[in-house]
């Protein structure tokens, strides 16, 4: 009787420490996953960036084939919305900085449909989101650094120079191509109204 009197009360102690690490980590990565990233005005960037890939011209195309007012390239954002099959994330962000998930299943388009400026917009968006949400969060969980100013660079230098060349560049700007960083500067110079 003594035994199991033993085994139950060490059974109940494990388990009331398994379960406060288990728990303090899910709390952990509730806070981690249900706050938002940052607090970017995403209309703002998103205007910025159309200035800058095409001048506001729904018809542009560029030497490299990058399609429409935020030059999407039908082998990188479009390939990728296409090739994210039946259902995707998708977040609504708000100007307080909140952010609402949702499931959906999207369409496929063409390039062709890169020039009809809502689809273009659409596509861009999405893919300025992805950037963040899933190349960039798992890096800035792990660094100090994160103020929006710098999370936007990184999303900007990887939506323009590439997330592969930024992740060999370890996620350092002053890595890529100049014709990233001028990209960079320039669209953070409309993004912050200067």
């Amino acid at each position: 009787m003594q035994l199991s009197k033993f085994y139950l009360i060490a059974f109940l102690v494990t388990t009331l420490i398994l379960s406060a690490v288990i728990m303090c980590s899910a709390e952990e990565i509730d806070v981690w996953r249900s706050k938002p990233l940052t607090t970017i005005n995403w209309d703002k960037l998103i205007s910025a960036v159309i200035q800058v890939e095409s001048g506001g011209d729904y018809n542009a195309v560029s030497p490299q084939g990058c399609i429409g007012l935020m030059q999407i390239n039908p082998n990188g954002a479009l390939a990728e919305w296409n090739n994210t099959t039946y259902q995707d994330r998708h977040y609504t962000y708000y100007s307080d900085g909140t952010s609402f998930l949702e499931y959906r299943q999207h369409e496929k388009y063409t390039r062709h449909d890169l020039l009809n400026m809502d689809i273009n917009i659409k596509i861009g968006t999405w893919y300025l989101h992805r950037i963040e949400e899933h190349y960039l969060k798992e890096h800035l969980f792990n660094v100090d650094y994160a103020d929006d100013t710098s999370i936007i660079k990184l999303i900007l230098a990887a939506y323009n120079g590439g997330i592969t060349r930024l992740k060999k560049c370890n996620y350092d700007i002053n890595c890529m191509p100049r014709e990233t960083r001028n990209y960079v500067r320039k669209v953070m110079r409309i993004y912050k109204g200067e």
